[in-house]
């Protein structure tokens, strides 16, 4: 996997570290990872730490689970975003809206990654939002105080700042 450029290999000392090459290969293993089998839950703890995955959770630096994915499917329907091939481009609408939600477009523009890019969820088997402007928009609700991280893994935790937040700025009602 290393010489086909899948991962890098770092030794320090007598340890070897390996980790994905790119943000492509991780997306690569996501999509793999939504015809996988589900596997089977074992104990009270495994079910609540699944649950917490599904409904929100982090993929790199970007916003996935339900909540991800209903927070892009609402972008589309407002017509912030639309669909292109492999990516999502922002509208006219979007640009006015994202810039007085507190985002630096011209900064995220001028970063050296997709700037909206499909990512396929592996929980809801739809799209949510990754590159910059989803690791953007994700950072944004951090700093606004609508999610937190649950200590220990990639899931979310929606605030009830957030879920107000969801519901005031984009008409967005998730279920608790």
């Amino acid at each position: 996997m290393v010489e086909a450029g899948l991962l890098v290999h770092e030794t320090y000392g007598r340890h070897r570290y390996y980790r994905l090459a790119n943000s492509e290969v991780g997306q690569a293993l996501e999509a793999l990872n939504a015809i996988a089998p589900q596997k089977p839950v074992r104990s009270l703890r495994e079910s609540d730490e699944s649950r917490a995955l599904h409904f929100a959770r982090t993929c790199y630096d970007h916003l996935a689970g339900e909540v991800g994915v209903a927070l892009t499917g609402k972008m589309l329907q407002l017509v912030l975003l639309k669909e292109q091939e492999q990516d999502f481009v922002m509208t006219a609408e979007g640009v006015q809206w994202f810039g007085d939600f507190g985002l630096d477009l011209d900064g995220i523009r001028g970063e050296r990654r997709h700037f909206a890019r499909k990512c396929l969820d592996w929980s809801e088997r739809r799209y949510h939002m990754a590159g910059a402007l989803g690791a953007a928009v994700t950072s944004r609700l951090f700093d606004l105080g609508w999610i937190e991280r649950i200590p220990g893994g990639r899931a979310i935790r929606m605030t009830d700042r957030g879920f107000k937040g969801l519901e005031n700025k984009f008409g967005l009602t998730l279920c608790r």
